[in-house]
């Protein structure tokens, strides 16, 4: 019998030393790491969407900007922001697009803005400038 003793001693102390260091409750997980980011690069979001800025590249506080006019309840900041967008889609293509949503379906509006009661943005055609037109 005495030749097993140390064999269930050092078994029971290897168990022990297992429990003891091995189940600290008390420290939470390790969070998963995710591999870094290299700069400059761009997603598939932003790659499909042209409004999206890229955080490396632009101001997001201008992006927050023309979101704030879109959503406004000032005519005027709506206007300035359609007028924006209609400018950079004629220096991109040479004309005027025939409605507006057509600014929001190629990207370059994230949303049409709410017209005032009994108005609509249209564009001037022969001005190019969005205005407000009655319904």
């Amino acid at each position: 019998m005495r030749e097993w003793q140390p064999i269930a001693f050092s078994t029971a102390a290897c168990a022990a030393a297992i429990l003891i260091l091995g189940c600290d409750k008390n420290s939470p997980p390790t969070p998963p790491v995710k591999p870094p980011v290299p700069s400059g690069t761009v997603s598939s979001t932003q790659r499909t969407n042209k409004f999206i800025p890229d955080p490396v590249s632009t101001n997001n506080s201008a992006a927050k900007t023309i979101e704030l006019k879109l959503i406004s309840s000032n005519p005027a900041d709506n206007l300035e922001v359609l007028n924006q967008a209609l400018a950079k889609w004629i220096l991109q293509k040479g004309t005027p697009p025939n409605e507006v949503t057509e600014m929001v379906r190629d990207g370059l509006l994230p949303m049409l803005p709410m017209a005032p009661t009994g108005q609509t943005f249209s564009i001037d055609q022969v001005a190019h400038r969005v205005v407000l037109i009655p319904k």
